[in-house]
């Protein structure tokens, strides 16, 4: 059996260092976890970018092609117009009969528009939908990489095993308390 001041030094020896182990392996997975939580951010707000982008180019799409489309329903309605105007010319045709069929082109030319609007209007709608979903997933991502506290060791809890720890070995050491002497200095 070794010394006891020998085998006590060991004990807070290895409760010093339990304590500094458990420390540093606290910080490590502290580092690892904000490492982790920072490129899993990264990414989501990256893929979130993309399909933000990719929503831009769909509405801009949307409005060229509601537009493309008002414009070729105006370009035939003034072509019908034309046409009402030279046949009705051509054929000697005047009066209120030639006006009625003009504004029954006027009437399909607005009830066109306004169906393609009210389309874009939709479309854009769901564009917006479709964003605020991004949104959410982009959030979903990042809180799921949110982790809970890390726990670190206290140094009073280290102390105290120490301490523990010490009375232990003091008391392995020097026999039963009950029976035995505990005093260093009795023989």
């Amino acid at each position: 059996m070794c010394h006891p001041a020998v085998a006590i030094g060991f004990a807070a020896l290895q409760a010093g260092a339990q304590y500094m182990g458990e420390a540093k392996q606290a910080k490590a997975t502290q580092a690892y976890q904000v490492e982790k939580q920072r490129l899993t951010v990264a990414s989501a707000a990256d893929a979130a970018r993309h399909q933000y982008q990719g929503l831009a180019a769909r509405t801009e799409q949307v409005k060229a092609a509601a537009t493309q489309d008002v414009n070729n329903q105006l370009k035939a309605y003034q072509q019908a117009q034309g046409r009402l105007r030279t046949a009705a010319a051509s054929g000697g045709i005047l009066g209120e009969s030639v006006e009625e069929a003009g504004r029954d082109f006027a009437q399909q030319f607005v009830a066109a528009r306004t169906s393609r609007l009210m389309n874009l209007s939709w479309e854009e709608s769901q564009i917006l939908d479709a964003s605020e979903g991004v949104y959410a997933q982009q959030r979903g991502r990042t809180e799921a990489t949110s982790f809970g506290p890390i726990p670190f060791p206290s140094t009073l809890e280290a102390f105290a095993r120490v301490g523990s720890s010490v009375a232990n070995t003091w008391m392995n050491t020097q026999g039963d308390p009950f029976w035995g002497s505990i005093n260093p200095w009795e023989g």
